[in-house]
């Protein structure tokens, strides 16, 4: 009866965790299936239905298209309120009928973004993450005064040499503030340089939101209907508490959706540090997603619930 008792308290106290992990599963007969399964989708799906990213198509978002300085104007201008607009950008390359035109002169007037040259916007040029991050640096400036940024915010990152000294305050900043890695390689390199897609673009502006703007993010959309099973593997113990009935899988899912996060560490390795791991089967996925945590966050993200709440009972 011990065991029996585990198995349904540790399910319902992750409930109180789970708000805060990696990319969500939206149902697979969503508008945009092309975010289906990605990285970025719950990210993605919050800048569409906030009309601050438009799709590629009736049916497609196109996560990992590269992002264009065209585009990485206008996700900040729809995000800023569409402002009204006096005037031109001034540049020669951004024509007056051009979707983005009232994007690039409200940027270019509001100090957010500058031509790469006094006349050329370069719009269909791809955006580098070290300029959008700028952007994101000067968007914060003009809301909030200038952020304060730790001198040693880049001391960690091998390749911080390759930052432009324009960029290097922004980078810094957006390294300690918004959590800026590089996905897929070690993080103690950020290839500056490298263009952002537009799931890049959707994450970041996310990240600014909640991190510095405050308002809580959502990263899971599951649709119960897809998981076919839940595992809980507690480390310390061994033990494996596994879920597989629709009823509590549902309940499980549905609450998860609900929660969200306003806070984020800097990454660090997983394994032991995060004694608990969470594993999600779905039904049209090959590979499973997990999750690592321990009693206050999953992954990288804060719980927004008390640090002192006891979220994982040995009864």
């Amino acid at each position: 009866m011990k065991r029996r008792k585990k198995r349904f308290v540790l399910p319902l106290c992750l409930l109180l965790l789970l708000s805060l992990c990696a990319p969500a599963y939206a149902a697979a007969d969503a508008p945009f299936a092309d975010i289906h399964g990605h990285w970025a989708e719950c990210q993605m799906a919050w800048a569409q239905e906030a009309g601050i990213l438009t799709g590629t198509s009736s049916t497609t978002l196109s996560p990992d298209d590269t992002a264009t300085r065209a585009m990485a104007v206008t996700v900040l201008y729809r995000y800023a309120g569409s402002p009204a607009v006096e005037g031109t950008s001034g540049f020669a390359d951004v024509p007056a009928d051009a979707y983005y035109a009232d994007s690039a002169a409200w940027a270019a007037q509001a100090g957010i973004a500058a031509g790469k040259t006094e006349t050329a916007f370069c719009p269909n040029a791809p955006v580098s993450k070290e300029d959008f991050a700028v952007m994101l640096y000067r968007l914060c400036t003009a809301r909030h005064g200038v952020p304060e940024v730790s001198p040693d915010a880049l001391v960690n990152i091998e390749d911080a040499g390759n930052i432009h000294g324009y960029a290097r305050d922004a980078v810094a900043w957006a390294v300690e503030d918004l959590v800026l890695v590089n996905k897929n390689l070690p993080l103690s390199r950020l290839l500056p340089q490298a263009s952002l897609t537009r799931g890049d673009l959707a994450h970041l502006l996310r990240q600014y939101d909640c991190l510095v703007e405050g308002n809580p993010a959502q990263l899971y959309r599951f649709d119960p209907d897809e998981v076919e099973k839940i595992a809980v593997d507690l480390y310390q113990g061994e033990v494996t508490f596994l879920i597989t009935e629709p009823a509590e899988i549902q309940r499980f899912v549905e609450k998860v959706n609900g929660f969200s996060y306003t806070g984020q560490h800097t990454p660090a390795s997983a394994g032991k540090q995060f004694p608990y791991h969470v594993v999600l089967w779905f039904k049209d996925l090959e590979l499973p997603k997990g999750l690592f945590m321990d009693s206050n966050r999953i992954g990288n993200f804060y719980s927004t619930s008390s640090p002192d709440q006891p979220y994982f009972t040995s009864e």
